[in-house]
């Protein structure tokens, strides 16, 4: 992005902040992500205009990540508990780790995790979630417009 841009861009976002000052922390982020990301729903667009030398990577939700969320979501019954314990399979600990960009588990701590409610509905009532991610240090960068459900995963 050129410096004149830039710059335009940072007096646009600075204009949208103190509009909404006395907004709500949320309500500035939805005005924040539908002014701003939104915009962005191409991913070769969005890889792109960030910077170059961050390292993005594209993760799909694929069956073994779909099949370990299943085994964990029956397995586990909401509980706390110890991945190498339910899941046993090398393959499975390491597909399974990445499901927390989906917001499926929620990590507690070391090799502990816990299904969320939006991982459970995503295995037992096949509700819809994104089809890959772009992820950058652990954080997720874009998701995509494009769904997926479980039983297409796993058949």
């Amino acid at each position: 992005m050129n410096p004149a841009n830039k710059q335009k861009l940072l007096k646009r976002l600075t204009r949208t902040i103190i509009k909404h000052e006395n907004d709500t922390p949320g309500k500035l982020a939805r005005v924040l992500y539908a002014d701003y990301f939104e915009p962005l729903a191409d991913p070769e667009a969005f890889l792109k205009s960030g910077a170059k030398r961050t390292s993005k990577h594209k993760r799909n939700l694929n069956a073994t990540m779909a099949e370990a969320l299943g085994i964990a979501v029956d397995r586990a019954k909401g509980e706390v508990f110890n991945s190498r314990d339910v899941l046993g399979d090398d393959l499975f600990i390491k597909s399974f780790s990445k499901l927390q960009y989906w917001g499926f588990i929620e990590k507690i701590r070391h090799g502990l995790w816990k299904v969320t409610s939006k991982g459970e509905a995503f295995v037992r009532y096949n509700d819809p979630s994104y089809k890959y991610v772009y992820v950058s240090h652990g954080r997720v960068l874009y998701r995509s417009r494009e769904a997926v459900r479980f039983k297409d995963l796993v058949k």
